[in-house]
């Protein structure tokens, strides 16, 4: 039988973590989605960390990138069917490499291979990048949502993407990340693996945290609360019942700057991509979401939580410029004639 060799190259923060867990959870037939080099969450993260030459990410062991190597080319060897390998983490140089290391090491080469690629619109992928890094313990980002987006807005451009992926020797398929309701879906019909029903399973898998949560964090690493203290935080917002932290608005730039960033990044990146694929990604600049505000309750609340590690007064002067950047503007009481 010929068998392809996909590679689900992400990016991050384009509903990768929801195709990962249906090819580790509910692989359809036909697939081998290997166990070789995955992640908790189910991505073959370990394999391009240990070909940058990590040891260890976070609590996490990563072993010899050459004994990973060596497992999961006896599994592609042994496998009779198409495959595929996934993580966000894949960019064009790391994918080179890898590729060299692979047809070097496998004893029954395939008969094709195809890079899928997913497209998302920057400022949504922005404001998802963000609550990640911020709710990542094993990340170290201290930086404002303005500043975060001045800084990260030509790095999320779509078209240097395209561009890049487009000169790798083998076929490359983007793919509209919107509708994201019907991502995963689409992902499996594109590689010819969505099952004869049609049917996936339906989960939410790594959710942004909310405003609350999002804030709470977020005054801890600007006040600078050491890993071990930013840790017991998060894991006290996981073990409070009282707030649903998974839920809830958590839009963290505000409009002024989306609009800027819009008229002056996004706007001619997905122009030159509509032409460089096809694909048109939804640009509504009318219709950028509303950045969370949160009222003096939550705000006492999240003082109430970061001041219970120990704060010098240039700390507390920190804590308070961050959660005045949150606060829920008041209405001026109206004037009477």
């Amino acid at each position: 039988m010929p068998r392809t060799l996909f590679l689900h190259s992400g990016p991050g923060k384009t509903g990768t973590s929801a195709i990962q867990a249906v090819l580790r959870d509910a692989t359809p037939p036909g697939l081998l989605y290997p166990t070789t080099g995955q992640w908790p969450d189910g991505a073959h993260h370990k394999i391009l960390f240990a070909m940058r030459g990590k040891t260890k990410r976070g609590d996490i062991d990563i072993p010899p990138f050459e004994d990973l190597m060596s497992d999961l080319c006896a599994e592609l060897d042994a496998a009779e069917t198409d495959v595929v390998i996934s993580s966000e983490s894949f960019g064009t140089q790391d994918f080179e490499v890898f590729l060299d290391h692979l047809n070097r090491r496998l004893e029954r080469p395939f008969d094709g291979m195809q890079v899928i690629v997913v497209l998302r619109h920057p400022l949504e992928r922005a404001a998802s990048a963000y609550n990640q890094n911020i709710k990542d313990m094993a990340l170290t980002t201290v930086q404002m949502p303005k500043p975060y987006l001045e800084t990260s807005a030509l790095s999320l451009r779509l078209a240097p993407l395209v561009r890049a992926w487009k000169t790798m020797p083998v076929p490359v398929t983007f793919l509209n990340y919107h509708p994201s309701a019907t991502l995963v879906h689409r992902f499996f019909e594109t590689i010819g693996h969505l099952p004869e029903d049609g049917k996936l399973p339906e989960k939410t898998h790594n959710q942004s945290i909310s405003g609350y949560a999002l804030l709470t964090l977020l005054a801890g690493r600007m006040v600078g609360l050491s890993p071990e203290d930013l840790k017991t935080l998060f894991k006290g917002l996981r073990q409070d019942k009282t707030r649903k932290i998974w839920q809830g608005p958590s839009f963290p730039f505000a409009r002024n700057s989306c609009l800027a960033y819009l008229e002056t990044v996004v706007t001619p990146d997905l122009a030159e991509v509509e032409r460089l694929t096809g694909l048109a990604i939804p640009n509504e600049t009318k219709d950028v979401p509303k950045r969370f505000h949160l009222g003096d309750d939550d705000l006492a609340s999240i003082r109430d939580r970061v001041t219970a590690f120990t704060l010098s007064t240039a700390q507390a002067k920190r804590l308070d410029s961050v959660l005045a950047a949150f606060a829920m503007q008041k209405r001026k009481p109206a004037t009477q004639n």
